[in-house]
């Protein structure tokens, strides 16, 4: 019986990992993944992995960002620091919240 209740415990702590893993319980992207092109204007965001890059007007920038919860945080290549802001994916949107200006992106 000692066994059984072991193996139970063991099988349960290895699918809570996976289920972390899979969801972006820490770092990485997370559920982040794929190119967004926004609702207003012509920006695009794309993410692949922890990599991500910004689209607007001709000009590209590369980076890296994480997740945690509802908040992404990003590091711009050539800008000193990091950024965190807050977002939420609803099927094919994204909401990105930064400085109190929410925008909206479409997955693509």
């Amino acid at each position: 019986m000692k066994n059984t209740v072991r193996i139970i415990r063991i099988i349960t702590l290895v699918v809570i990992g996976i289920t972390m893993v899979s969801c972006g319980g820490g770092g990485g992207g997370g559920k982040l993944s794929g190119t967004y092109k926004s609702d207003v204007g012509n920006m695009t965001y794309t993410f692949s992995g922890n990599k991500i890059s910004f689209e607007f007007a001709g000009v590209k920038m590369e980076g890296t960002f994480e997740t945690k919860g509802d908040q992404i945080t990003t590091v711009w290549e050539g800008l000193s620091g990091s950024k965190t802001d807050t977002y939420s994916v609803k099927g094919k949107k994204l909401t990105w919240t930064s400085n109190g200006v929410e925008v909206t992106y479409t997955k693509q």
